[in-house]
C-alpha cells in the first residue's frame, strides 16, 4: 500500500518536524504503508522552503539596520545561501520518504486541464495540482493494493462537502482499478484509518529507566548526519573541515515526555511521542595540522527535543525504541 502527501502537508511551519507527520510514519511502517512524495511536491516544497529562508533573511537584515541606527553593534554575520538551505531541506525530504517521478506525458495533460477547467485544476489554474494528480493516479494504477491520497485541498480534489471523498470526475478515473484510492484530508486522519487509539506504552517513570531509550540514545550520537549538524560551544569550535566525536564515556537522562499518543495496530501497540533528553559526555574535535592532526576535548552536556517511535515487542519486554526525527539541540561545556 501507498500513501501520496500533498504539498501542503509538507510545508506548515513544523515542517518535517511535525508530530503528526511522525505518527503518520510509524504507523504507516507499522502497517506496511509507503509514503510517497511527487516529485512536483518535491519541487514545491523546496520553492516554499527557499522563499520562507530569504523573507526570515530580509527580515533579519532589516532588523540589524534599524539597530544600527541607535549605537554601535556587532557586525551581521554572513548568512547561509537559502537555496543551499532549501536544497538541504529537501535531500532530508527525499531521504525520510520515497519519491515517485512525473509521468513524462503529466505536463501536457496538466495544462489541457488548465485550460478546460477538468479537475482538480479549475478558474484557468492548477495545472501543478493536476500534475500531482497525474502522478498519484498513475503511480496508484501501477501497484495492486490499496492506496491513500493526503491532502487538505479539498476545494480541488474533494467532492463538494466532503473533503474524505474525491471528486467524482477524479473517482471515475480511478474506479476501474481493483484496489480503491482513498482521500484524506489530513496526516492525522490517514492515522486514524490506519490504527485505533490505544494506552500509550511509557510515561516519564519508565521511560527514565528503559534500556532501549538509552541504547537509542547513544546511536544517535554515533550518526555521523547527526554529529555533523551539532554546534560546539565557543571553547571548541571547530573549522568546516574539523570533524567532532563522542571522546569518553557517555551519561544520558530523559528529562520530560510530551504529546505522548498511544495506538494498537492489530495485535501490537505503538505510541509516538516528543522525548527531552540530555546527554553528558566528552566532546572531541580532531581537525588537519600540517601533515598530522590535532584533536582538542571539552566537557559538555547535549539537550536534545527528539520524536520517539516506542513499538510493543514480545510479551514482558521492553518496546523497541527508535529517534524518528532530532528537532532541536543546544551544547554547553560543562
Amino acid at each position: 500500500m501507498a500513501a501520496y502527501l500533498d504539498t501542503n502537508l509538507l510545508v506548515q511551519r513544523s515542517g518535517l518536524d511535525s508530530l503528526e507527520l511522525s505518527t503518520a510514519q510509524a504507523l504507516c511502517r507499522e502497517a506496511g504503508v509507503e509514503i510517497v512524495v511527487p516529485v512536483i511536491v518535491a519541487d514545491e516544497v523546496e520553492s516554499s522552503r527557499r522563499r520562507i529562508v530569504e523573507a526570515a533573511f530580509d527580515a533579519l537584515r532589516a532588523a540589524h539596520r534599524e539597530a544600527a541606527r541607535y549605537g554601535p553593534i556587532a557586525h551581521l554575520a554572513e548568512l547561509p545561501t537559502p537555496g543551499e538551505l532549501a536544497r538541504a531541506y529537501r535531500d532530508r525530504l527525499e531521504a525520510t520518504f520515497a519519491t515517485v517521478a512525473t509521468p513524462d506525458d503529466a505536463p501536457a495533460e496538466a495544462l489541457r486541464r488548465e485550460a478546460f477547467r477538468l479537475r482538480p485544476a479549475r478558474a484557468g489554474s492548477g495545472a501543478r495540482d493536476a500534475a500531482i494528480w497525474l502522478t498519484v493516479r498513475d503511480d496508484h494504477l501501477q501497484r495492486a493494493e490499496s492506496g491513500y491520497f493526503v491532502t487538505n485541498n479539498s476545494r480541488d480534489f474533494a467532492a463538494h462537502g466532503d473533503p474524505s471523498a474525491l471528486h467524482p470526475s477524479l473517482a471515475d478515473e480511478v474506479a476501474g482499478h481493483a484496489h480503491p484510492l482513498s482521500l484524506f484530508p489530513s496526516v492525522a486522519d490517514l492515522a486514524a484509518e490506519l490504527a485505533e487509539e490505544a494506552e500509550v506504552l511509557v510515561d516519564e517513570g519508565l521511560l527514565r529507566t528503559l534500556d532501549g531509550f538509552d541504547r537509542a540514545v547513544r546511536r544517535l550520537f554515533q550518526e555521523p548526519d547527526f554529529m555533523a549538524g551539532i554546534r560546539p560551544p565557543p571553547e571548541l569550535r571547530a573549522s568546516e573541515e574539523g570533524r567532532l566525536f563522542v571522546a569518553s564515556d557517555m551519561s544520558t537522562r530523559a528529562t520530560a515526555l510530551h504529546d505522548a499518543r498511544g495506538y494498537r495496530i492489530e495485535d501490537r501497540r505503538v505510541t509516538v511521542g516528543r522525548v527531552a533528553f540530555e546527554a553528558a559526555f566528552e566532546l572531541g574535535t580532531l581537525e588537519k595540522a600540517g601533515a598530522g592532526q590535532v584533536q582538542k576535548m571539552l566537557p559538555v552536556t547535549c539537550a536534545v527535543t527528539a520524536l520517539v517511535w516506542f513499538v510493543e515487542s514480545a510479551a514482558g519486554a521492553d518496546p523497541a525504541v527508535e529517534i524518528s526525527q532530532v528537532v532541536a539541540t543546544k551544547v554547553n561545556a560543562v
